[in-house]
């Protein structure tokens, strides 16, 4: 469906109108103006006399397959074979074909083109029929695209290049586009591929699939114009029953298929003067191959439009429910407003209408006669007055899916009369179906303001509680008055439905262990992914699953900086490929008590998500999608790239805030040095920010979180252990085993040698000190024990030396990081506020406590006291009711290198540490020659 106007496909969702019957293609048959046919060879045909517009036809080739029919290692193939197509064959040599239609003064490209989709391949040709031999000459060009091509490498490498500058310059008519298409044979790869994929092409592989897949037997030709169907009948069968009936591999009709999962995306947006809600809900939409199954159609979108009359009502609101591709449609409900809880609001009452809307009575007899002149007014017969190609793009409709549509006025009158006869209770199931579906997986977006007030992101339970509170509240405060007697009201908006996908649990466990004395599961999927579960009897009903891979903001290559810069916040941008409206995935997240966030840090990626214990399944699947199919929000993509040209020349905001921040200032140089932070590279010219691409960033995305070597699923809350097991597995244990990307070597730094920096700051009287020890330490829970004791040691001294002795300091603020990767590193920042004419003596009381605590061991008391400290802050926080600090937990220890079985004695390892075994690891940590002194001074006036 590439390079078509979305607006046409669902405008002919809303007038497809179909004859009674289903219609197989055989022995050659007229109806009316129109002859079809199937030839020996396998070849269908549909032709039909059109006058408009006059002495000109559309002659098309439609082929069954596209590039869902790729296999592995052929991607991008489908549409480079269309390319060729133009680019030499048995009868029209080099640029035979364009040569031939610009004689005829059809331009390439407009009145010769062709398109690529997930399930077609199209090539159109739009001919004057006042030449001679024109449709003759069509046939000979539709016999060579199916079996005469002539494809050579030098044509191949020719039309490479064209290839690329195609995908560079594309740009997707539907910005939700891939968010619908879901997984799949749709979702495993865009039909016109990238630019990586058209440099693998070779030219067996071209010729492979052209041998494979180009045969009659999947192919029919369309011919609409200023024809006589009969005698074009003759001609073609004549010219295309010798082409040869190459037998074709099956083509699985597959159809959008989702995962049941949720997706949240917030997109904080300065620009914005409102919130956005948006939910969508894709759902399967029956075919419509007989006129009652139309009837069943036209009677669902009369139920969906009572319960938008209602949604109409309030202020910003929007519902509805157009099909998109294959047999899915996306019920969609944007909600618009100033206030998140405003917008909760009208959540819950959009709900409560659908909800109430069941109740006998609630669609009144005035109401219903109003329903069906709408439905009735939607009906529509092509005719003579239908442009050609329109008719076309109808006659693919049916050749893809058996969807047929009306042609006479006879036939719509006939559906008028049976729509007449729609009772209430006929669009019962239809609202039930509705309600069904709410309660099932959403995508969620909320775009907002962070400079307005009350636009805080709503969290995923709020939305179920919305959602939820308003399915149950059987009475609603929306009541809508037929147009006669409408009084002057506010205007409403709808609400989407979601989709529910079926589950089937199924053990992929390679291994399992529980470790009894912390009550957590680990286990391992045959893919390498590991997880981690800890059931807790006494928490609430929310079960938290983060999912963690190991490679973050580090990973990036200098080559890829500018292109894939802030990469989580533009996955937030968006939800994912399977849901395409943001609010509604939002609004569903918060009635069903369903949250998700994408974070990404140095040295891990993580999403998190929460729902209640019922709802685990469509949150696994939610976060799948998330991380292998997010949306490309490219509207909201554009706006900021838009934005980013607009902002060239003037200072940033961040720049701005970091100018009146020196604190922050100085912290991004710290991490920067100490490699805690890379500092991400913005595109800075106008050349750079033309350069981004979404595709490109979601490409970089999908390939980190699709590597499952080395992912972590950590699961905590109140769930039966061997449910969630079979759960996961049944979610990822699909996924193909891919080891981990190996860290750029540009990215293994080690700290820079500054010693000494200062910077000035005029809105300051103290001086900030940051002293600064950094080195290397063996992975491990032990190492990590007694890091923690060094930094509690250190702080309980410089508050005795520095505040209680010098009193020079209110409170000293200590900050360790430790990772164990690219190599083991350690830093500790000690952070001090003091006046500027006592910053010599506190860093000079510093270097002396370091000295002691690396020359004298700490006393066994003092450790003993620290100890104590942690076994009982241990305590309090690890609790069968905390899911909160046992997640945190699980992900240090998976983030920090350090095992299991070491943190199940803790406390053992904990009273093992010696204090000269403490004093030896202090020695190496805390060396001086590795000390740093960075300060804040305030603004000396010259």
């Amino acid at each position: 469906m590439l390079g078509k106007d979305q607006s046409r496909w669902q405008e002919r969702w809303l007038w497809l109108l179909i004859l009674v019957g289903a219609l197989r293609l055989g022995v050659g048959y007229t109806y009316a103006q129109e002859a079809r046919g199937q030839l020996p060879n396998g070849l269908s045909y549909i032709i039909r006399h059109n006058a408009e517009p006059r002495q000109k036809a559309e002659c098309w080739l439609v082929l069954r397959l596209g590039s869902g029919v790729q296999e592995p290692g052929e991607e991008g193939v489908a549409h480079f074979l269309e390319h060729l197509a133009f680019a030499g064959s048995q009868h029209f040599p080099g640029q035979g074909i364009t040569r031939y239609a610009e004689r005829l003064g059809v331009r390439y490209g407009i009145g010769l083109n062709a398109l690529t989709g997930h399930d077609r391949t199209v090539y159109m040709m739009s001919l004057p029929l006042d030449g001679q031999g024109v449709l003759d000459t069509a046939m000979l060009i539709v016999g060579d695209w199916l079996t005469g091509l002539r494809l050579d490498s030098l044509a191949m490498e020719r039309e490479r290049s064209v290839i690329r500058e195609e995908i560079r310059a594309y740009e997707p008519p539907d910005p939700f586009y891939s968010l619908k298409i879901g997984r799949g044979a749709y979702g495993r790869s865009l039909p016109i591929g990238t630019p990586e994929d058209i440099d693998r092409v070779r030219i067996g592989t071209l010729r492979r699939f052209y041998e494979r897949w180009y045969s009659p037997s999947l192919a029919t030709v369309l011919i609409v114009g200023d024809v006589d169907p009969q005698r074009t009948e003759s001609l073609l069968r004549h010219t295309l029953s010798a082409l040869p009936a190459r037998p074709a591999p099956p083509v699985e009709g597959e159809e959008l298929t989702y995962d049941p999962e949720y997706t949240h995306s917030v997109l904080p947006d300065t620009l914005l003067s409102t919130a956005t809600l948006d939910l969508i809900f894709p759902h399967r939409t029956p075919p419509t191959r007989t006129e009652e199954e139309l009837l069943q159609s036209l009677t669902q979108r009369m139920a969906l439009r009572a319960w938008a009359h209602r949604t109409d009502l309030i202020p910003g609101m929007k519902l509805t429910d157009h099909w998109y591709l294959g047999r899915t449609s996306h019920l969609a409900l944007t909600l618009e407003g100033g206030q998140t809880q405003g917008l909760l609001r009208d959540l819950r009452h959009a709900l409560s209408a659908l909800s109430a809307l069941q109740r006998p009575g609630t669609i009144t007899p005035r109401e219903l006669v109003e329903l069906k002149a709408r439905a009735k007014a939607s009906l529509f017969a092509l005719g003579e007055a239908t442009p050609s190609a329109s008719w076309c793009d109808y006659y693919v409709d049916e050749i893809l899916h058996g969807d047929l549509f009306l042609k006479t006025d006879q036939e719509v009158q006939s559906l008028a009369r049976r729509i007449d006869a729609v009772r209430v209770e006929d669009l019962q199931p239809y609202l039930a179906e509705y309600q069904r579906l709410v309660q099932g997986n959403a995508l969620v977006a909320y775009s907002y303001n962070p400079r307005l007030g009350g636009q805080t992101p709503p969290t995923t339970t709020s939305l179920r509680q919305a959602l939820q509170a308003g399915l149950q509240t059987r009475r609603t405060l929306l009541r809508y008055t037929p147009e006669e007697e409408v009084q002057p009201t506010k205007k409403l908006q709808p609400i989407p439905a979601v989709l529910t996908a079926g589950r089937t649990p199924r053990a992929h466990i390679l291994s399992r262990r529980t470790y009894e004395g912390i009550g957590v599961t680990e286990a391992f999927l045959s893919n390498g992914i590991r997880l981690l579960l800890r059931p807790l009897a006494g928490a609430d009903s929310l079960v938290r699953i983060a999912i963690n891979q190991p490679r973050g903001l580090r990973a990036v290559p200098d080559s890829l900086q500018c292109q894939v810069s802030s990469l989580a916040a533009y996955m937030e941008l968006g939800g994912i490929e399977a849901i395409p409206c943001r609010d509604s995935l939002m609004g569903y997240m918060y009635d069903h008590g369903v949250s998700m966030t994408l974070t990404e840090a140095m040295d891990w990626g993580a999403l998190l998500g929460t729902a209640p214990t019922a709802e685990t399944y469509p949150l696994l699947r939610l976060m799948r999608e998330k991380m292998l199919r997010p949306e490309r929000a490219y509207e909201d993509f554009e706006e900021i790239r838009q934005g980013q040209l607009g902002e060239l020349g003037r200072p940033s905001r961040l720049g701005q805030m970091l100018h009146r921040q020196p604190d922050r200032r100085m912290l991004r140089l710290i991490d920067s040095v100490l490699g805690t932070y890379i500092p991400q590279r913005e595109p800075e010219s106008r050349q750079e920010i033309q350069s981004l691409s979404l595709d490109r960033m979601v490409a970089y995305h999908r390939d980190q979180w699709s590597r499952t070597e080395g992912l972590t699923i950590v699961v905590v809350g109140r769930f039966d252990l061997e449910e969630m097991l079979h759960e996961i597995s049944d979610v990822f244990a699909g996924l193909p085993r891919r080891p981990l990307r190996p860290l750029p070597r540009e990215r293994v730094l080690s700290p820079r040698p500054e010693t000494v920096i200062t910077l000035e700051a005029d809105q300051t009287d103290q001086t900030l000190l940051h002293n600064i020890y950094y080195g290397s330490y063996t992975p491990g829970l032990r190492t990590a024990l007694q890091l923690r004791i060094l930094r509690e040691l250190l702080r309980n001294r410089l508050i005795a030396r520095l505040r209680s002795e010098a009193g020079i300091i209110y409170s000293p603020y200590l900050y360790m990081d430790y990772r164990p990767e690219p190599r083991p590193f350690v830093s500790l920042r000690l952070e001090t506020l003091v006046q500027p004419e006592n910053a010599p003596l506190a860093c000079r009381l510093i270097e002396e406590l370091v000295e002691e605590l690396r020359t004298k061991p700490a006393g066994e008391q003092e450790i003993a006291d620290i100890r104590r400290t942690f076994v009982v802050n241990k305590r309090e926080a690890l609790t069968e009711s905390n899911s909160s600090e046992w997640q945190t937990l699980l992900l240090s220890l998976v983030r920090n290198g350090e095992q299991l079985q070491d943190f199940q004695s803790y406390e053992e390892i904990l009273r093992s540490i010696t204090p000269e075994e403490l004093r030896q690891t202090i020695h190496e940590v805390l060396d001086p020659s590795r000390h740093l002194i960075y300060s804040i001074v305030p603004q000396v006036h010259h």
